[in-house]
This record gives structure tokens, sequence and C-alpha cells, in this order.
């Protein structure tokens, strides 16, 4: 108690007080100027160090001297009568009242109108959640939509490196962020393919966050040259406009992985999410000691930006100078996974590279997400579905909120005649993914699922926004089963016109997207437009041979049921011919095609993705 008050007599609680407050608005001024400027990182740091180096000066200090009238004395050394001790301490409490004030005046400064100009915040209007195509009480559900919580986009990186050739590192980065921040469960990260088209766009933060139902957005750039790394980035509360957090990080590429890590966590903390330690362990794992081979990983990444031949070059050349960089093991084989047989002319035993390249990866990191959802892909090629359940669960549990492995995981469930699970992860996807393909899958499976009025609620606000060829045709079997077949009509000839344009995709795709197109004449009495098409689909489609499960579906489109059947016992006892958009279609009988229903038809459509 005797030293307790000696340092209460003394002034030194008083003093670390208005300390304290004086260093913590140095240091928010300093996260707000610094930025601004450009400051390397090490200037907080060094800020920061100076501040606590000076808070132990300065308490020391007043516990050992005091200013007296006759200047600065020892205090051991002053008398009673000289001393100014309460005058002091007067003057200190009035100095401390004044030093919250202006803190609290800051903090509201900084949250209500702190907001960055060059964000161009806009409100919200009612008028954009009212469709330009209905009724004005007709407000759309996704409009309307709650932010999803511990929600943040990641805006693609801007990339100031000297050389304009370096954009693939900088995507990369994007990417690697991207990865490591969704395997925190607690958060809601929206996937790349949705951020993309943000890129170099002058938009406000507040549209930007409301399209895709986020409460924050994280800007960011990379510079890289000569094997040094500047990465900048800044999370943006998109309500106010305030910055959550921000950092500037200049170093060599070796450490760029602690870098992607620190950005994942302070990301994860200025949104209060919890995170496990396992969680906190799989950011901080480093995937390679070589940042030649990790560059060289970075090149393969973007998806739809490098083709899959280019990519599997790539990390190939990684695999040389680093034989244990196990995401490289992980991303080959699921590359190769993904192409199937589309790949198969360039890799001919592409199964077996999926297994070796993933089974590799997966004994260097029991926890390679890209490794399990490699081989559930090549089980769920072969049909060996139990095998691929048990791997899709496992890549699930790895990778909760990655839109890739919720899409693939959504299709097995699918094809495995479980809809109501694959609609709760096709669902998901399309959250974490607007502006990807799950929408379009979630409303086939709510058709398959016989919800039809879901099932066209979800197609028309897609189609509101894009008119694409899918979509239309999707559309048109939604309306054919709720009994509009005028209008669905009018969808397969949109579709059938925009097709022609796009040709479909690839010829697999064309051959599938024939059959479905002759299903759906034939349910809206068109016999002729049947033959038309069911010609087209025997016509040569560049050498790739139609799969029996797409003959079953044409010839029922024919009426033909006796040859439809006999192609569909086939095509059960070949997995792995790329049927299973068709065969999944027989299997739902979402039509409710009588004959489907009887029991001869009803035997072969079980075997269909039994697990």
């Amino acid at each position: 108690m005797a030293i307790y008050e000696e340092l209460r007599r003394r002034n030194v609680f008083k003093v670390a007080v208005a300390y304290a407050i004086v260093g913590w608005l140095i240091v928010q001024a300093a996260a707000i100027l610094l930025p601004t400027f450009q400051a390397p990182a090490w200037i907080m740091r060094v800020i920061v160090l100076l501040l606590g180096i000076g808070f132990l000066i300065a308490v020391i200090l007043t516990w050992a001297y005091e200013l007296t009238p006759a200047g600065v004395q020892r205090t051991a050394e002053v008398t009673a009568p000289d001393s100014v001790m309460n005058m002091a301490g007067q003057k200190l409490n009035y100095g401390i009242t004044g030093l919250l004030a202006v803190a609290v005046v800051f903090l509201l400064a900084r949250d209500y109108f702190g907001a960055p100009a060059r964000l161009a915040l806009t409100e919200p209007t009612t008028a954009a959640l009212v469709p330009t195509n209905g009724p004005a009480d007709e407000v759309s559900a996704v409009e309307l939509r709650e932010v999803m919580p511990n929600s943040i986009a990641v805006l693609p990186f801007e990339n100031l490196s000297p050389d304009p050739d370096n954009d693939y590192f900088a995507a990369g980065v994007h990417e690697e962020v991207l990865n490591k921040l969704v395997k925190l469960r607690s958060l809601n990260v929206i996937a790349r393919t949705s951020v993309m088209q943000y890129a170099g766009a002058a938009r406000p933060i507040t549209e930007i966050a409301r399209e895709l139902n986020v409460g924050t957005i994280m800007e960011g750039s990379v510079s890289y040259a000569n094997d040094r790394v500047a990465v900048a980035a800044q999370l943006i509360d998109a309500a106010t406009g305030v910055h959550l957090w921000s950092e500037r990080y200049n170093t060599e590429l070796s450490n760029v992985f602690e870098v992607q890590a620190d950005i994942a966590m302070n990301i994860a903390n200025a949104l209060e999410a919890e995170f496990s330690g396992a969680e906190q362990a799989r950011l901080e794992r480093r995937p390679t000691q070589s940042p030649a081979a990790y560059s060289l990983y970075l090149r393969s990444l973007p998806y739809g930006v490098i083709d899959s031949l280019t990519a599997i070059a790539y990390l190939d050349r990684a695999l040389v100078l680093d034989p244990n960089f196990a995401e490289a093991y992980g991303e080959k084989a699921l590359r190769i996974s993904f192409r199937g047989r589309g790949i198969a002319d360039s890799i001919p035993n592409w199964q077996a590279f999926v297994r070796e390249a993933a089974e590799k990866g997966l004994e260097l990191n029991s926890e390679l997400v890209t490794g399990y959802a490699a081989l559930a892909n090549l089980h769920s090629y072969n049909w060996q579905w139990s095998e691929a359940e048990r791997l899709f669960e496992r890549a699930y549990q790895l990778s909760p909120n990655g839109t890739g492995v919720l899409a693939s995981y959504a299709t097995f469930r699918r094809d495995t005649g479980d809809y109501a699970e694959a609609i709760r992860l096709f669902a998901r996807c399309d959250e974490l993914d607007p502006l990807s393909g799950c929408a379009t899958q979630l409303a086939i499976t709510q058709r398959y699922a016989r919800n039809y009025e879901a099932a066209f609620a979800t197609l028309r606000h897609l189609a509101e926004r894009q008119q694409a060829e899918n979509i239309l045709l999707h559309l048109a079997f939604t309306e054919i089963a709720r009994g509009n077949k005028e209008s669905a009509l009018e969808h397969l000839r949109s579709a059938e016109e925009l097709g022609s344009v796009n040709n479909w995709g690839s010829a697999g795709i064309l051959q599938v997207r024939l059959a479905q197109l002759a299903l759906a004449y034939k349910h809206v009495q068109r016999p002729d437009d049947v033959e038309r098409v069911f010609a087209e689909l025997t016509a040569p489609s560049a050498g790739v041979p139609v799969s029996e499960g797409t003959w079953a579906m044409a010839y029922i489109a024919r009426g033909d049921y006796e040859e439809a059947r006999a192609r569909l016992a086939r095509a059960l006892e070949n997995p792995g011919q790329g049927t299973l958009m068709t065969l999944g279609q027989l299997k739902a009988n979402d039509l409710s095609d009588p004959v489907l229903e009887q029991p001869e038809w009803q035997a072969l459509r079980a075997r269909i993705g039994a697990l």
C-alpha cells in the first residue's frame, strides 16, 4: 500500500494515462496518414516501438524527478513546502479530460465522417430494389437478401510491377489469399469468379458490396521485381467506408507466404471471426522453400486465363525445382481430373496421372484439399460412388467455403439422387459465387426435386441478368413441368438461336444439348423439330462419339422407348463415358414421363448413381 500511495502521490498513474492517450492518438493518426503517403510498413512498427520506449522513460522520470519552482529536482530531495505535486496532479486531471475529449471526437469523426472521397459512396435507393420488368411491389428476393455475416469480397489485386507481364503474379497472390480465407469456416468469402468483373472498374464500394451481398471489401495491389514483393491491402467497411485495417508489406519473395497468412488473419480478426488452432496452422503452413517454384505455381493458377495443358507444364517445372511441393501436385491432379476425357489425346493415361499426383501430394500434406477433390472427381467419373463420397466429404470438411469443392460435391449429390443436400450445397455455392454457374445448377436440381416454382424463380432471375442458351433451355424444361408449353416453346426457339451463335461449347456438350432439345420439343408436341434436332445429333461431331446415355435421351424424344432402354442398359455397363448430364435427368424423370415410371424403367433408373 505504501508503494501504491507513493506512486499516486508522485502522479505516476496520471502521467501513464495521459501518455497512453497521446500515444493512441499518434498511432491512429499514423494509420491514416502513412498509407496516404505510401510509407513502408516498418515506419509504423518504429513509431509503436518508440512510443513503448518513451512510455517507460516517462514513467521512470515521473517517479524519480519533480518539476518545482526552482527547476527539475530529484523527488527524494524535494521538501514538503517546495513540492507542487498536488498542483501538478490537478493540471494532469484537466489534461487527461481534454485528451479524452479529443479521443472521443476523433473516434466520432473517423466512424461517421472518415469515408474517403475516392470511394464515391452512395446510399442504396428503393428504386434499385425494384425489378424493371415487373410490378413495383414485386421486389426481388435476391436483392433483399440480408448481408452475410463476417462476409468479404476481395477485389482483384492491381498489378504495380514494372513489368506488365507480371500480371500473373498479382492474380496468383489474389487467388492464394482467397484460398486461405475460404479455409476459415466462420468467414463468408466471395469467390474469384464473381469478383473478377470488378477488376479495374471504378465502381462505388457500396454498390459492389450490395451486388455481392457482403459487409466488407478488400482492395490491394502487388508489385513484383527482382525477387522482391510489395503488397498493399486495405479492408473497408462497405456501409461507412471506414478503413477497418490496412497494411503495406515489402519483403523478399520467399516471405510472401507469411504476407498472405498475415492478411488472412488480420481480416479474420477485423471481422471478429472465430477460428481454431488447426485453421490457423493451415494458414501459416509454408507450401515450398523454393521462390522460383512458387512463381511457376502462381503462373498456373488463374482458371479461364491459363489453359490446362499450359498450367500443367508450369506445375511440372515447379515440381522439378521442388519435388516436395504438395500444392503443385494437388493442382496438377485437379486440373487433369476436371478435363477428363477431353485431355485424353494429350495425356492418354490421364487417370493414372491424376491418381499418382494426388496421392503424392497427400503424402506430403494430409490436408491437401485439391488432392482429395481430384481423387473424388476420378472416382465419381468411374461411378465408384462410395469412395467418391468419402473423398468429397473430406475435401468439404477442409474447405467448407471453397466454391470449387461446393460445386463438385453438389453435383455428386445430385448424381446420386440426394437432391435436398445438392440444393443446399448449390445454394451455398451461389451465395459465395453469384456470378458462376451455381445458380443454374441449383435451378436444375430444384426441378429434379419437383420444386418447379423455386426452379422457375431462380431461372427467371438469371434470365433477367443474362440471355444464355443453357438458362433458356432449362427455363423451357421448367415451363413444360409447370404446364406452360407455349412459353416453353418460345424459350426453346431463343435457346436454339443463341446456341447456333455460340455453338453450345464443346462437341460433347453440343451432343447433350441436342438430346435435351429433342426431348423438350417432344413434350411441346413438335415432332418435326424432334426429327430435325435428332438428325443433327446423328451427323459427325468433331470425331467425338455420342455417349449411350445421350442416345437414350434422344430415342426417348423420338418415342422409341425400346431402343432407348437398350441404350440406357449399355450406358450403365460402361461408367466414365461422360453421360451423367443426360443420365441424371433420366434418373429424375423431371417431366414426369409415365413410360419411365414403368417397372423395367424404374429398375434401370435406380441404378444410376446408386451408392
